[in-house]
């Protein structure tokens, strides 16, 4: 299921030519292909092939190129459109111009990932070094 957002709802919506609105696609429960990272791919939701699904999207090893597809992980069309047509589920190509990271963590819960922010945080805060020692790293419970 398809949700609009809007600008009125969202103040933080940046505004695109004249377009205030975003298509969210929510998980929708059919399976949990979420997101996979391999050597190979970074992809987000997944189906199966042969019954027409393919990626969300899904960007080369390259970081350079990638390509979109309906899926049924998140119901989505595929997110490559051609002179605003949308394309159809067969995997449209598209080149990346830009990539931004917001975070990736090794925490399954978001209070977990907080808590371990905090500790920095409070090391960071309470250190004499200008830089925090690797040893306090949020990996260091994983190494």
């Amino acid at each position: 299921m398809k949700k609009r957002r809007t600008a009125t709802e969202n103040p933080e919506l940046e505004v695109i030519d004249g377009n205030d609105c975003i298509d969210v696609y929510p998980w929708t429960g059919k399976n949990e292909f979420c997101q996979l990272f391999d050597d190979d791919n970074i992809a987000c939701g997944g189906g199966i092939v042969d019954a027409g699904d393919g990626f969300g999207i899904i960007l080369n090893s390259d970081l350079l190129s990638g390509s979109s597809s309906s899926c049924i992980t998140y119901g989505n069309p595929s997110l490559v459109t051609l002179d605003g047509e949308q394309l159809s589920h067969d995997g449209h190509q598209f080149e990346v111009a830009n990539i931004e990271v917001w975070a990736l963590t090794p925490y399954m819960f978001v209070a977990d990932a907080e808590k371990s922010e905090n500790s920095l945080k409070f090391l960071r805060d309470n250190s004499f070094n200008e830089e925090t020692p690797s040893t306090t790293s949020a990996w260091s419970n994983f190494l």
